[in-house]
């Protein structure tokens, strides 16, 4: 995140010609601080997905209003992943020399809550299988597909040769599982609502030019790991051409 940048030259100037030739050329940059991002709290998220989710290539500071928008960004990471309670906060530490900082996101991912039950009300146009076969369309694209590894234990990787483990009396352990994401269900309401709006233009285009959603209600069960979603349609009335007149 560069401060400034200053730029000298020297050049030798031709009295007969005019002619300009660079002899030398010096760049000055002041960078700013060095910046060092850490995660602590979420395990099951490999640290290259929550890096990726900071987008830190549009950002030109560190302000407090950006580590709010980064902060927002990683939970709404976490929610697509199955975190729909994810709650973050960051910490920011700076070096005596106050020329390095540490950026640290504390995060508190809660359990995986899974949508089991997705009901429409008020449809009279369209029918509840093709509403939701247009948000699962969304959810696939936003989100990754499930993964298809299983825990390894150690002595496996042992045998094989790949764990990288010096000697055969290490104590054995077994590793994490890769989180299982199933788009569908998984409740992240940037994407219905994106989901949603697409709906939307479907009715108005079949003439039903006040057609809304009211907002998804979501109700919690088994300390919210488990999700019930209603989302109530009102299509109004329909809009059609009767004729069509030319003068």
């Amino acid at each position: 995140m560069p401060t400034w940048v200053a730029c000298a030259a020297r050049v030798n100037v031709d009295p007969a010609t005019g002619a300009v030739k660079v002899e030398k050329l010096t760049l000055v940059v002041d960078a700013g601080d060095r910046f060092t991002i850490e995660f602590r709290g979420a395990r099951a998220v490999p640290r290259d997905d929550l890096l990726a989710s900071l987008q830190l290539d549009q950002e030109r500071d560190l302000s407090a209003g950006v580590l709010r928008t980064l902060t927002d960004r990683i939970k709404e990471a976490l929610v697509r992943k199955g975190f729909y309670h994810a709650e973050v906060r960051a910490e920011v530490s700076r070096s005596v020399s106050r020329r390095e900082q540490t950026v640290r996101f504390v995060i508190d991912p809660g359990p995986v809550a899974r949508v089991t039950r997705l009901g429409f009300e008020g449809m009279r146009h369209f029918d509840a299988r093709f509403l939701r076969e247009q948000i699962d369309s969304f959810l696939e694209e936003a989100i990754s597909a499930p993964a298809v590894f299983q825990p390894i234990h150690s002595a496996t990787l042992d045998a094989l040769g790949v764990s990288g483990r010096p000697g055969a009396d290490q104590p054995p352990f077994l590793r994490d599982a890769p989180l299982r994401v199933e788009p569908r269900e998984v409740y992240a309401p940037a994407v219905y609502q994106q989901a949603l709006d697409h709906i939307v233009g479907l009715y108005k285009t079949a003439g039903y030019l006040e057609a809304r959603f009211d907002p998804p209600e979501v109700t919690e069960l088994d300390g919210g790991m488990t999700l019930h979603v209603r989302i109530r349609v009102r299509e109004g009335p329909q809009t059609r051409i009767d004729e069509v007149v030319f003068n």
